[in-house]
């Protein structure tokens, strides 16, 4: 009868505890304050991303880094970016905690946010329209400045928001549908500002033709809101005490152990970390801290494939630059095919996991998340090879650019023994070859050209102090020096003067762009080699209308020409009306030029691509400037009429023919392995080892994409090859080699986990949990790995990982 009685006892008090547990469940109301949250990382994450689309862009044509050089800055960016977060990690967990992280770091990164809006006004630059070196150094304080910004948020945000659920079945369900959310935030703040951002930078404002003023303004004024709104629920925020960061922890055991295992006289223990004082750190944590590190050794690959996927925003933006994005009266910016990327993982992570892995599994290959890593790498390798491809048939559509470029006018008969007996050489005795233009605009032009080379990288010259001489028989008071160097290229207009009733040959040199339009647009250089003070006009027909495409306010003084890097406009048929005036001009108390009737005047017929010596009226649509092309616009003084002038046009390079699209296909590829790789990778290390240990896993997973933002910077400044399709070609190469080094890894790893080890109702260590991961495991860090995963169960046993 007492067992009975036991037994009717325990069954009442089961039932109690369920009511009492289904009653909690019922009483669990969603935390409605999350959603303060979600509003401070959309605001956040369209800040950095609007930020970023256009960094490279930023430091290349607006402040004047040659292309490597922004390479190199963006990667140092992005390593920065993927340091700080370990020092957030630290702060939060020991220190201030998470919510006072947030803020405070928040304010941080607002400012840096502010500052690069700051050096993208040129006007501090001593009231110029041209940024100067006030302008850099400010920009590069920023960039650091915003690294520490979101860095030092970014384990905070996600894991706080996961703290505010409760821990029943109700909680779960909860959080599951918030991390949804969250995850659309980023999606939606990184895909609205990379397609944003490019527009913004094409207005025009502060005197020139771009406004990357406004276009960091909008960022900054967005983390000014995220901030707000993350306040707004400070009040109604849960959070737990400050207790340590395990990191930290990890990583002076690792030190205890090593120290301890050099000074042992005897060392017959299995393990380095056996020699780690046990006074300091526990025999458990010591015992889950040995899981981590045959992780470890498998992420050392990882920053290969890291390097270059990350290429995605500065190398593959570069090369868009080389290409046409225009699409009727659409115009897709270089820095806009990014977009690609954010828009293709929505579409492929579904489709792997409920398409494409389950045909593996039905045809008795078992995708693995070391298979899945494995196909991951082989894969990013693909993508450069396509990439490389891609970029040769860019080389092909797209004239090179050159060291010198020197443009020989001459009228009369004398332009052919001129053209035999004209010689321009180094002083290495390297002698330049002639080039003649089928597609000449004017005639009796010749070219000197370097041989044909490539956009990003140039052989020549090896050293800054090269000189070349021009010389023509006929004319023994033409011995020009001219002086070239590294990253810049020169330009040399020669044309005759009638001087002391002799003719001469008068030449003028001048800096000519580097770069390519980073915008599609037409670049030219306004060139006024004469005496006078220039204005040049060009006139653009589209929609039967005329518009003046030059600024106007812009008169060229005597000798000069109106920018290095090359006024710029959209593609067109143009009309070039050029006006001189021997005096300078006088301005009023505004600084705008009281124009006085000009001396001489001269203009070209409507410039079109079938008729390029002009047309009476314009014709719609029939373009010789198009999108990337290069020109020189030179205007000289006529020797026979005193009123008037002439007009020459010289193409210095080709317009972009090949279609940006063409980039799709390793926007693609790279984002296949970017699912296989970067959202497997925490799966497999969290079923690997102790939920404890998820913080430290989170923080070597960082550290891998920071070092291969590392090994971008080295790449580039080794120069691995002349041309930027042969770098794509070694780097497919070099991710061959990282991922076959994974698969031999994978093949010898082993899991020596016992059974219920890492039990999921396993008890978390006070003070030690991720800030980037929720209590059930899920990686809640989506920036980084793009998706919530839950964690697979182990399995019954201790057996070798099947690779």
């Amino acid at each position: 009868m007492a067992d009975k009685k036991e037994e009717k006892d325990e069954s009442a008090v089961a039932e109690v505890a369920a009511y009492d547990n289904e009653l909690e469940e019922e009483e669990t109301p969603y935390p409605y304050y999350v959603f303060f949250i979600l509003g401070n990382e959309f605001c956040e994450r369209y800040a950095y991303y609007g930020m970023r689309s256009i960094l490279v862009i930023f430091l290349t044509y607006f402040l004047g880094f040659d292309k490597d050089t922004a390479t190199v800055i963006y990667h140092v960016f992005a390593a920065l970016c993927y340091f700080f977060p370990l020092i957030g990690g630290i702060v939060a967990d020991s220190y201030w905690g998470k919510v006072n992280t947030i803020i405070y770091i928040s304010f941080v990164y607002f400012l840096g946010m502010v500052l690069m809006t700051v050096s993208a006004v040129p006007q501090i630059n001593s009231g110029q329209d041209v940024p100067g070196t006030i302008n850099t150094v400010i920009a590069l304080v920023a960039l650091f400045v915003i690294a520490v910004g979101t860095g030092g948020i970014k384990p905070c945000v996600s894991a706080l928001g996961g703290d505010q659920f409760a821990e029943n079945e109700t909680g779960k369900k909860q959080l599951s549908s918030f991390f949804a959310l969250f995850y659309g935030s980023i999606n939606a703040g990184s895909l609205l500002s990379t397609f944003i951002s490019p527009l913004l930078r094409e207005l025009k404002c502060l005197n020139r033709a771009d406004c990357y003023a406004i276009a960091f303004l909008i960022p900054a004024v967005l983390m000014l809101v995220a901030i707000a709104a993350f306040l707004f629920g400070k009040s109604q925020y849960k959070e737990k005490p400050v207790s340590g960061n395990i990191f930290t922890e990890f990583c002076g055991a690792t030190w205890s152990g090593l120290r301890g295992k050099c000074k042992a006289e005897t060392k017959d223990k299995e393990h380095f970390l056996d020699y780690a004082d046990q006074e300091k750190f526990s025999l458990k944590r010591l015992t889950e801290f040995k899981y981590v590190y045959p992780i470890i050794v498998m992420y050392l690959p990882m920053p290969f494939f890291w390097a270059l996927f990350d290429m995605q925003g500065s190398r593959f933006v570069l090369t868009a630059t080389q290409m046409d994005g225009v699409f009727g009266s659409v115009t897709i910016k270089p820095d806009q095919m990014q977009i690609m990327n954010p828009i293709l993982i929505l579409a492929f992570l579904p489709l792997f996991q409920s398409l494409i892995y389950p045909c593996f599994e039905k045809i008795g290959f078992s995708m693995t998340p070391l298979r899945k890593m494995s196909g991951g790498q082989l894969i990013t390798s693909l993508a450069f090879v396509v990439a490389g491809f891609v970029q040769l048939n860019v080389h092909l559509t797209v004239k090179s650019n050159y060291w010198i470029d020197a443009n020989i006018e001459v009228d009369g008969e004398s332009a052919n023994t001129l053209v035999t007996e004209m010689t321009m050489k180094s002083i290495d005795d390297y002698v330049f070859t002639q080039f003649t233009d089928k597609e000449d605009y004017n005639k009796n032009v010749t070219y000197f050209r370097t041989p044909s080379q490539d956009w990003l990288q140039d052989n020549y010259p090896q050293a800054d102090d090269r000189k070349l001489t021009l010389s023509a028989v006929g004319y023994p008071d033409l011995v020009m020096p001219i002086d070239i160097h590294e990253h810049t290229t020169k330009g040399v207009y020669c044309y005759e003067k009638l001087l002391n009733n002799r003719k001469e040959l008068e030449c003028k040199e001048y800096n000519s762009p580097n770069e390519k339009s980073g915008s599609n647009r037409v670049k030219a250089v306004l060139l006024n080699p004469t005496n006078s003070y220039t204005l040049f006009e060009i006139f653009d027909y589209k929609d039967d209308q005329v518009s003046v495409l030059t600024n106007s306010t812009v008169v060229i003084s005597p000798t000069e020409v109106s920018t290095s890097d090359g006024t710029e406009f959209e593609r067109g048929v143009v009309k070039v009306v050029v006006k001189m005036w021997d005096d300078e001009l006088k301005k009023d108390a505004d600084g705008n030029y009281i124009f006085v009737p000009q001396i001489r005047t001269c203009e070209t017929k409507w410039i079109t691509g079938s008729n390029p010596t002009g047309e009476d009226s314009p014709v719609a649509d029939d373009y010789l400037f198009g999108p990337g092309s290069i020109w020189t616009f030179a205007a000289v003084e006529d020797e026979v009429d005193s009123s008037s002038c002439k007009i020459r046009i010289i193409r210095d390079s080709k317009m972009n023919t090949m279609n940006v699209f063409w980039l799709i296909p390793q926007y693609v590829v790279i984002t296949v392995a970017e699912v296989m790789n970067s959202v497997t990778g925490l799966e497999f290390a969290y079923t690997q080892s102790p939920k404890s240990m998820k913080s430290v896993l989170q923080s070597f997973w960082l550290l891998t994409t920071c070092f291969g933002n590392i090994l971008d910077v080295f790449f580039v400044e080794i120069s691995m090859a002349p041309t930027q399709s042969g770098e794509y070609f070694i780097l497919a190469a070099i991710m061959v080699g990282a991922a076959l080094i994974f698969v031999l890894l994978s093949i010898f790893y082993y899991e020596y986990v016992p059974e219920g080890t890492f039990d999921e109702n396993e008890e978390e260590i006070e003070g030690t949990k991720n800030d980037a991961f929720d209590k059930t495991g899920e990686a809640l860090e989506l920036d980084d790995v793009k998706v919530d995963k839950e964690k697979e169960a182990l399995g019954d046993k201790s057996v070798a990982v099947d690779f």
